[in-house]
């Protein structure tokens, strides 16, 4: 053994590894009652009473109030939802009623002004018909069926006039106003325009701007403007008798 070699005694270390554990263990215990001092304070202390209390008091009104809300809206939400359930179920009943009575209405105008043919109103998505565009498709007479773009001038106006009388022979309105709808008509469509027009003028007061004299005929009142000197207009007004001599009635 060398001699600067220290000798270590056993009992001597082992005195010190005791002493060093009962340190530790006297730290946990210190530990462990700082924690359980802690947990009887927060058990103990009354939350009806002091800051903590009236903080916790009002945390727990504004937590009722919040939640009472929240039922409310959730009920308001869930109402809304029911009634708008409701409403597109009624519209949708209505507008597919509609539709059927116009498509009809539609089919015997443009045969009677066709003198044949055949058309119909179809819905673009029949799945969903509130929000489903329409498109009028037509067949005059000798032709196959097309749609309303690819048809002629006057069969546009034509077709449109059917649609249009269909809609008010389904709910007729006091008032019509039609511009210069007979221009794009020859003589043979014209006629038949103002064969349904003499029909159904008695129950709607039509009102037309037009040029064509032949349309002016059908009329019971004409006003017309003309310019006998520059720049100074003048407002003429004829009422059309029948042969027989009855007046018109006045319009309304």
């Amino acid at each position: 053994m060398r001699a600067d070699e220290e000798d270590h005694d056993p009992d001597q270390t082992e005195a010190q590894g005791q002493r060093q554990d009962r340190g530790e263990d006297e730290t946990d215990q210190e530990q462990a009652d700082q924690e359980r001092l802690r947990a009887q304070d927060l058990g103990g202390r009354d939350l009806g009473e002091g800051q903590d209390g009236e903080e916790f008091l009002e945390q727990k009104k504004r937590f009722e109030f919040l939640s009472e809300q929240r039922r409310d809206l959730s009920e308001s939400i869930a109402s809304t939802e029911e009634a708008i359930r409701k409403i597109d179920e009624e519209s949708k009943t209505q507008f597919l009623k509609a539709l059927e009575e116009v498509t009809k209405n539609f089919q015997d105008l443009f045969t009677s002004l066709f003198k044949g043919g055949n058309a119909e109103v179809k819905l673009l998505e029949p799945e969903n018909p509130l929000e489903s565009g329409v498109e009028i498709v037509a067949q005059p007479p000798g032709k196959r069926v097309q749609n309303l773009s690819l048809l002629s001038g006057g069969e546009k106006s034509l077709t449109s006039l059917a649609f249009l009388f269909a809609m008010f022979r389904y709910r007729p309105s006091p008032f019509c106003f039609l511009d210069e709808v007979d221009a794009a008509l020859d003589d043979v469509n014209l006629a038949r325009f103002l064969d349904l027009l003499r029909q159904i003028k008695h129950q709607t007061q039509f009102i037309l701007i037009t040029h064509n004299y032949k349309t002016m005929e059908v009329a019971d009142y004409i006003y017309g403007t003309t310019m006998a000197e520059p720049n100074m207009t003048r407002l003429l007004s004829v009422k059309l008798e029948k042969k027989g001599g009855e007046a018109p009635p006045d319009p309304a």
